[in-house]
């Protein structure tokens, strides 16, 4: 439930809102706001949560928070550029996995594949699997 709050008060301080939290627990308006924290926005809530809140704190934190700097503009080209960019190499290694390991596997993939068989199976023996150190792949050579 915190993490929901939490990321709904992040989207409505997002869209400009302001938000109130009420909550008849002490411990969720901490957790609460210990995920805003976490998330940056820590500095935009104020706590008026006791009955031992002093006016000159909340102030202070008024004032705090209405001279703070604005943050930086977010570009949603810039951010979906990004993505696009890290899409692309992700597709690069997951051609290459694809690509064939030297002359005996098709490729990488497969080799993982055969390596979880392998794995499964041993731990289904209650046995350890072996491990190996190989050469370079261009290198293997089926055994003759």
């Amino acid at each position: 439930k915190s993490q929901t709050i939490a990321n709904t008060i992040a989207e409505l301080l997002a869209q400009g809102k302001s938000v109130l939290f009420v909550s008849e627990k002490m411990a969720a308006l901490q957790v609460v706001k210990s995920r805003l924290d976490n998330a940056g926005l820590g500095e935009l809530c104020l706590e008026v949560h006791s009955h031992q809140t002093r006016k000159k704190a909340v102030l202070e934190e008024l004032e705090k928070t209405l001279n703070r700097e604005e943050p930086p503009a977010i570009s949603a080209e810039r951010d979906l550029n990004e993505l696009e960019k890290l899409k692309q190499e992700l597709d690069g290694y997951a051609e290459t996995l694809r690509e064939p390991a030297g002359k005996i596997y098709p490729s990488l993939y497969s080799l993982y594949g055969v390596k979880e068989k392998n794995r499964i199976y041993f731990e289904s023996k209650g046995l350890k699997m072996p491990r190996f150190k190989f050469q370079d792949p261009d290198d293997w050579e089926t055994a003759a």
